[in-house]
């Protein structure tokens, strides 16, 4: 008999839509409020405390009470952990203390870490992550390390781990002391891009200064002070419209590198240690 494949699936729009949704070959394991957007599943696991149950404010999420009453209204494998066990009757009570006794206590950072350390005991075939990349809060750069240590746990065992490459989880680190080759690159744009600002920034300071001179000189010059007042006055206006220019440039190009180095900041939270 053909060993299982477990797919574990979380609700990352990045690689969510990768996963074997119509590949029957993959058993499929939803978490949290996937639901909502899973079109097949075979076992789900809520092992988040049910009272403290948080979905945001999406529109397509569910809310705490109405979550609870679909974990309870189903007939296929459902889990949560021993103390929430009587609030859903159905479910399975999750192996939580055969799980810590197995591999320690050191790598359970994040519900997904739990789901792994399960599949692993199961012995499938491979166990593949679609919709879990680990990248979109600080929080989850450390949750990364534990999906990492219970990937090479279960290639230890003999499991295939099929990660899409477009998920963050599918770029180790580099063992100490290599440099990580996309820490580097990220230093050196944050670097360029920094340098570059703090330039454009100063043109558009000089740029304001010379308008604001200009403005005063041709205050001046309407309230009477000084000769030829027509010609002086065209004069200057040129000299504004090309200060003007000059800071309207200097600034969009600073609008331009905040978002460069907004973006770069992002990445460096996630890669550069």
């Amino acid at each position: 008999m053909e060993k299982m494949k477990i797919a574990i699936v979380g609700t990352s729009p990045v690689t969510f839509a990768l996963a074997p949704h119509t590949d029957e070959s993959w058993e499929m394991w939803g978490l949290n409020d996937a639901h909502v957007a899973m079109r097949r599943w075979d076992r789900w696991f809520q092992l988040h405390p049910l009272g403290e149950l948080d979905f945001g404010y999406s529109a397509v999420r569910t809310t705490q009470d109405s979550h609870v009453q679909w974990l309870r209204g189903q007939d296929k494998p459902v889990y949560v952990m021993p103390e929430d066990s009587e609030a859903v009757p159905n479910a399975e009570s999750f192996p939580r203390d055969e799980l810590l006794a197995e591999f320690g206590p050191y790598f359970f950072t994040s519900t997904i870490a739990w789901i792994m350390a399960y599949a692993i005991t199961c012995k499938p075939a491979a166990i593949g992550l679609w919709g879990i990349d680990m990248a979109d809060r600080s929080e989850y750069r450390a949750q990364r390390y534990g999906c990492w240590y219970f990937c090479q746990a279960a290639r230890d065992r003999g499991i295939d781990i099929v990660i899409p490459p477009e998920s963050e989880l599918s770029a180790p680190p580099p063992p100490y002391p290599d440099r990580n080759p996309v820490a580097a690159r990220i230093r050196r744009r944050k670097k360029v891009f920094t340098d570059t600002r703090i330039g454009f920034s100063g043109d558009a300071r000089r740029a304001e200064r010379d308008m604001a001179v200009l403005y005063g000189r041709m205050a001046e010059i309407r309230d009477g002070h000084g000769d030829d007042p027509d010609d002086k006055l065209a004069h200057l206006a040129v000299e504004l419209e090309a200060a003007e220019s000059r800071y309207a440039d200097a600034a969009r190009e600073v609008v331009r590198l905040d978002a460069q180095i907004e973006e770069i900041a992002y990445q460096e939270m996630n890669w550069a240690p």
